[in-house]
């Protein structure tokens, strides 16, 4: 009685292997950049929903002052630290400098007329991004180009979706 011996050869092992290593060449890149996206798309929205609590802080109290993030700075994800957060957003008196920010809640009397945000990223392939209530807005993949007033040299133009 012969008997039949079952399983793979070495050569189709090979393949398999080569094939998937191929698939996840192409797939990894895709999946990283897949992963960018959704944190800068975070961070947008995060922008957004702060800008409609300035307004509504605006619309009770006509001024943006005592407005004040929570956590302060926020950092995104949600829960993660300064060391391991890939946004640290910021919330600043419009009026103040770059050399020193005021907060819109701070007893060293802001003004409150107008707002800026700066969220900034120390991952150089991701965007950091900086708005004002006076309608600029603006991104930049070098973080230490985005001040308080400007996104500085490579900045590129930018509106909250």
């Amino acid at each position: 009685m012969m008997s039949e011996k079952k399983g793979f050869t070495l050569l189709e092992m090979m393949i398999v292997v080569m094939i998937v290593g191929i698939i996840a060449a192409v797939a990894f890149p895709s999946y990283q950049v897949f992963v960018r996206k959704s944190q800068e798309n975070n961070a947008q929205q995060e922008i957004q929903k702060i800008v409609k609590d300035l307004e509504h802080q605006k619309s009770r109290q006509f001024s943006y002052l005592g407005f004040a993030l929570s956590p302060d700075p926020l950092y995104l994800p949600y829960g993660a630290t300064s060391t391991t957060a890939k946004y640290k957003i910021e919330v600043m008196d419009g009026d103040s400098s770059d050399t020193s920010p005021i907060k819109l809640n701070a007893t060293t009397a802001p003004l409150g007329k107008n707002w800026v945000i700066r969220a900034l990223s120390t991952d150089g392939k991701i965007y950091s991004y900086l708005i004002n209530s006076n309608g600029m807005s603006c991104k930049n993949k070098t973080y230490a180009n985005v001040k308080f007033t400007t996104c500085g040299t490579g900045s590129e133009a930018w509106k909250l979706p």
